[in-house]
């Protein structure tokens, strides 16, 4: 079985259909994530990232499994933003999707967005802040709608399933590009490759222009950050769409337990399981 339909099965039994960036929205403006400093120097020097050659990406599966494999090897803090500016007669709509992630290892870690994604009657819906802890004893989550939360306990589960995937569709979903450059740079005094794409290669249904992709990766395919801007027509509206993600603290991250896992299912030190007999507990509280 070849890399490319190992990635296209892992990924859709783990993150479901996926379209071009989210399209949950909240009335808020945000500023994108900052990419790391990184200056571009001569023609890139062998060994490239996997699947990458000197002028193009010859196996986006391939990087996107490579990307996976290192992250999942070291601790880190991941950040990303999807936001969309839409365009109407007189104003402008902001809408944001952001995701953050703290893993120290694939058993302790903790994830949050704003806008978590589910789905519904086969269509995803885009419900209220999320929030996941994780340990060896199992994954803790709380869900807020409505000034209310909603808490729940699942069985154990790795980062890279319910964090890595994130960065490994976007990687295969936004590196999809006709014209390809790549550069050797620097970051942190270590040697990493900068790869820039236009032209956005995959039918989405909307007209995109002006697509800019900018991912920096080490030699062994870990992509540390990733900068997309385009302009896309939807419903006859003009939407300006930016979406980036990065890594910082990386080996450095440590995850302590919340209080509201403690307040919930921990009692005089001893782990207080709540489970029901499928493995799971279920809770509301208002806030």
């Amino acid at each position: 079985m070849n890399s490319r339909l190992v990635l296209v099965v892992v990924l859709a039994l783990l993150a479901g259909c996926s379209t071009l960036g989210p399209t949950g929205e909240q009335a808020t403006t945000v500023t994108p994530a900052p990419v790391p400093d990184a200056a571009a120097t001569a023609t890139p020097a062998s060994p490239l990232p996997p699947g990458v050659t000197g002028a193009e990406i010859v196996d986006l599966d391939r990087l996107a499994l490579a990307h996976m494999e290192a992250a999942s090897g070291t601790s880190y803090t991941w950040e990303s933003n999807y936001t969309r500016v839409r365009f109407f007669d007189d104003r402008t709509f902001v809408g944001d999707v952001r995701k953050e992630a703290t893993v120290e290892n694939q058993s302790h870690y903790a994830y949050w967005t704003n806008r978590k994604e589910a789905p519904r009657e086969s269509q995803f819906s885009y419900l209220g802040e999320y929030e996941l802890y994780a340990d060896e004893s199992g994954r803790y989550t709380r869900l807020k709608q409505g000034g209310e939360f909603e808490y729940e306990r699942l069985p154990l589960g790795p980062a890279r399933e319910q964090v890595g995937r994130h960065a490994g569709s976007a990687i295969t979903e936004y590196l999809q590009t006709e014209n390809v450059t790549v550069g050797e740079t620097r970051v942190d005094g270590q040697r990493y490759y900068e790869i820039v794409g236009t032209d956005y290669a995959f039918r989405s249904g909307y007209g995109i222009r002006n697509y800019t992709a900018r991912a920096v990766v080490s030699p062994d395919g870990f992509v540390r950050s990733l900068h997309v801007e385009y302009d896309q027509t939807r419903d006859g509206e003009r939407e300006r769409i930016t979406y980036t993600f990065q890594y910082s603290r990386l080996g450095d991250t440590t995850v302590e337990r919340p209080e509201w896992v403690t307040r919930n299912w921990v009692a005089d030190g001893e782990a207080r399981s709540l489970a029901s007999e499928n493995g799971t507990d279920n809770e509301t509280e208002s806030e």
